[in-house]
């Protein structure tokens, strides 16, 4: 015959067993988070947002400068032939390409920067990805005040990596740039290492919830997901503002 259990005893047993239920939870969730097994989740859209800022102000500055003291001179050597310092401006697009005018090129502009500011929403708690989200958009910011203060963007340093012949084509000096064409060009460099490396799927869940909810650790992979990179890597460099010193003098006309 088994024991009779007082029923006040029997009514506190459930709620017993689910405190020590919900201890072992919580001891084994603390010990993943000590042992590193899984990653707080976090927004860096604050970050994208200095980089964007100190970016974008950086190549304004130069550009600012490139105008005052390169005008009316010609190439300025910095570090021999190989850099120089030499004012262009250009109403196309990358590598020196002219598809249309200056409207045309603004209006793609402002098309791709909204693209590029969708998928840094959507890679916000990915760092990995944040940082040359960001770098694309300072870029293209850069170069579309240009094309609204002047109508065509201010490139001013000239660098000689080498020459290209290829295919009839025959270039001897590297296309002019100024810094958002270099951060555009370095993020995309960096994205298209990132997404054959080890793609990482974003995590896009939304804010709610707890401040300790814990995002998919760095690495895990979705097909359902969209790609950074993979998919705005062809369509951000049309926005870029290059052009190679001397091909049309006469766009070369100073404020």
């Amino acid at each position: 015959m088994s024991p009779k259990v007082p029923q006040d005893a029997a009514n506190k047993l459930p709620s017993v067993a689910s405190a020590g239920l919900s201890g072992t939870s919580v001891a084994s969730n603390t010990r993943a988070a000590d042992s590193g097994d899984v990653s707080v989740r976090r927004n860096y859209l604050w970050l994208s947002g200095l980089i964007v800022f100190c970016a974008a102000g950086i190549d304004q500055l130069t550009k600012l400068w490139a105008v005052r003291e390169l005008t009316g001179q010609g190439p300025l050597p910095a570090l021999g032939e190989f850099l120089r310092f030499t004012l262009v401006y250009n109403e196309g697009g990358a590598m020196g390409t002219n598809f249309g005018g200056a409207l045309y090129y603004l209006i793609i502009g402002i098309a791709i920067l909204l693209v590029i500011i969708y998928y840094l929403w959507i890679y916000r708690f990915s760092l990995r990805y944040s940082i040359p989200l960001a770098l694309i958009v300072s870029g293209a910011v850069g170069n579309l005040i240009d094309r609204i203060r002047l109508g065509k963007v201010v490139d001013w340093i000239d660098v000689d990596f080498f020459n290209i012949n290829l295919f009839g084509y025959q270039l001897e000096r590297w296309w002019t740039f100024n810094i958002a064409d270099a951060s555009i060009t370095l993020a995309l460099v960096y994205m298209v290492w990132a997404v054959f490396s080890a793609p990482e799927a974003p995590d896009t869940r939304g804010d709610e919830g707890d401040a300790g909810d814990i995002a998919d650790p760095v690495g895990t992979d979705d097909s359902n997901q969209p790609r950074a990179g993979s998919e705005i890597i062809k369509s951000v460099s049309i926005s870029g503002a290059t052009h190679v010193p001397g091909d049309d003098p006469a766009k070369s006309d100073k404020p």
